[in-house]
């Protein structure tokens, strides 16, 4: 559609809130038609669209640029932010136009101009977008919709010289070519592949909630979506009343005519995805999974459709085809945990990571439990369509477990308890050490970003004090900023970080701490176990990592690694106060008396 020459460099006026309203009726009357999704489920995907447009049309006067602190005098560092140039977005026929929205919103924004190649098989739905397009007063040019089949129209368009940045979203053989192929012509790109994705349902759980969000997760869209929670891990004290309620649930699911307000799950997109559907329940049948429920199609459904009704299989062991395959259909596979241990152990044995979903009351537990880089939620349901992040997603996550009993971690019988937290020598001494040196260089604000199963004996004596403000945050990002704009007030602060944090953030820390001439007390909590199983949970390890590049920053450092290293703290902060210079301090771990 247009012409694709449309200027990349200047930044355009994006309307505000995407197609004309009058243009939406019709787009939803395409949707069923052009993938069999229903009509009912469209409605709820297309009333969030505007609200994506409104997002990425409010950020087009807000991508600002910013100078950067260097310790050389007369030289002026900044950055610059400069469109790309034209992204080719490349979508599925799960949820063509709402994927193409999440492509080309944010491309927009930054003042790209857009080719988008709509899957073969569900291109009608985003050729009637272009026709909004163009009626929402979009000059010509800027959003190009160019149809074929992938190994002629895409790779070409993958290939082109004009073709700046490349976003695919779809399956992994497909993710493997455009990469390859991109690589090729050394262009950047942004993938969002496939998924196995695991919900873990803890004892506590809100099971009113959870039961419907999970049927959801997996039941919607007919179970084609990337981030479908296919893997259900039920705790044991939940385990079969949970089962009976999903069961309950999913028979209540009409499967038909997509076109009916009364469906909620209509046909598979394609004969061949059907097909792969048939052949992972055969698997799970043959492998010896038990079917605790096999939904029955409606008598809407018309005849010769690809429909595959709901299913439930208990009895699945990690081995089996069904647990660790993509089906991207209706089918779940339900497994038994006892601890949290082994629930986050089964989660992780996957190669998939694109999402995540938690549920729980037990807020340490979801510290600890929660994904790094993943989609996770504390009592929510794993993300669906509608509620996707648009940058993409990376195709790893990980979760971390430790053992706790009662909602805290596991320690040994002859710890003291501080407030009811366990809490040794280590965890005591180090604590009032760090309450002393920072009473004593002055500081105001402590910004933290803990780890909560090991940082309350840190934390304890900070919170209580009445000289010192604590202020806890949850990401590295936020406590930077928070620091920045406490030292901009003439305050003096220090931040308490995990050295995991700490590695990511030392360009930012000594930015602002350069920019303000102000030292940032860096308090590096190493809180190990004396003899860890992973040796590189020790303390030499993360000490070993840290210093040389806090070295190569050239940041003055002190260790502390006893209590009179640790008495000597406060003076050397004081001293880089009055200096103007920053400082960092590694507070080790304490033998244990």
């Amino acid at each position: 559609m247009g012409d694709a020459d449309a200027h990349p460099t200047r930044r355009l006026d994006v309307p505000p809130c995407g197609p004309p309203r009058a243009g939406r009726g019709a787009a939803r009357a395409t949707g069923p038609r052009d993938n069999g999704k229903p009509i009912s489920e469209l409605r709820k995907q297309y009333a969030y669209l505007p609200q994506h447009w409104r997002y990425f049309g409010g950020l087009v006067d807000k991508i600002e640029a910013e100078v950067i602190p260097v310790d050389r005098n007369g030289v002026f560092n900044f950055t610059r932010h400069e469109p790309v140039g034209v992204v080719l977005a490349i979508t599925p026929w799960n949820s063509p136009l709402v994927i193409a929205s999440w492509k080309i919103a944010p491309a927009l924004a930054a003042g790209c101009t857009t080719i988008v190649k709509p899957s073969e098989h569900a291109s009608i739905s985003t050729l009637h977008f272009a026709k909004l397009v163009t009626e929402a007063g979009f000059p010509a040019g800027v959003v190009n919709v160019v149809t074929g089949y992938g190994h002629e129209v895409g790779e070409a368009l993958v290939a082109h010289a004009r073709v700046a940045k490349v976003t695919f979203t779809g399956g992994e053989a497909g993710g493997r070519a455009v990469s390859t192929l991109a690589a090729k012509h050394l262009k950047p790109t942004v993938m969002e592949l496939g998924g196995k994705s695991p919900v873990i349902v803890f004892d506590d759980a809100d099971l009113d909630r959870a039961v419907p969000t999970v049927a959801a997760g997996i039941f919607s869209s007919s179970g084609q979506s990337c981030v479908a929670g296919s893997r259900l891990l039920l705790q044991a004290g939940i385990y079969d009343e949970f089962v009976r309620r999903l069961i309950d649930r999913a028979r209540a699911i009409v499967v038909g005519d997509p076109l009916s307000p009364e469906t909620a799950m209509g046909p598979i997109t394609t004969r061949a995805q059907f097909e792969t559907i048939q052949s992972h329940l055969l698997d799970a049948y043959e492998q010896g999974a038990i079917c605790a429920f096999k939904g029955e199609l409606s008598s809407s459904c018309p005849s010769g459709g690809l429909f595959v009704s709901p299913s439930i299989f208990t009895g699945v062991s990690p081995s089996m085809r069904v647990w660790r395959e993509e089906v991207f259909g209706p089918v779940l596979a339900v497994m038994r945990f006892e601890t949290e241990t082994e629930a986050v152990a089964l989660a992780n044995d996957s190669p998939f990571g694109l999402a995540a979903g938690l549920w729980t009351h037990d807020l340490d537990r979801a510290a600890a439990a929660q994904g790094a880089r993943g989609r996770d939620g504390l009592d929510q349901q794993l993300p669906r369509g509608e509620q996707h992040d648009p940058a993409g997603r990376p195709q790893e996550v990980r979760l971390r477990s430790r053992e706790r009993t009662g909602g805290r971690p596991r320690v040994p019988a002859n710890q003291e308890r501080v407030d009811g937290v366990p809490m040794n020598n280590t965890t005591q001494l180090r604590g009032a050490s760090i309450l002393n040196a920072l009473k004593g260089a002055g500081i105001e604000y402590v910004i933290s970003v803990p780890d909560l199963t090991t940082s309350e004996g840190v934390l304890r004596p900070l919170a209580k004090d009445p000289h010192l403000k604590l202020i806890r945050v949850c990401r590295e990002e936020e406590a930077i900023g928070i620091c920045a704009g406490l030292l901009a007030g003439g305050k003096r602060a220090a931040i308490l970080i995990q050295y995991t944090g700490f590695m990511a953030s030392m360009n930012a820390i000594r930015a602002i701490a350069m920019e303000y001439r102000q030292p940032i007390c860096m308090l590096v909590g190493l809180l190990f176990a004396d003899a860890p199983e992973d040796p590189r949970q020790s303390v030499n390890y993360g000490v070993n990592r840290m210093i040389p590049l806090i070295e190569a920053l050239g940041m003055p450092y002190r260790l502390a690694r006893n209590d009179d290293e640790a008495a000597a703290i406060a003076p050397a902060l004081t001293q880089a106060f009055e200096r103007s210079e920053p400082l960092t301090i590694l507070i080790t771990r304490y033998p244990s008396a």
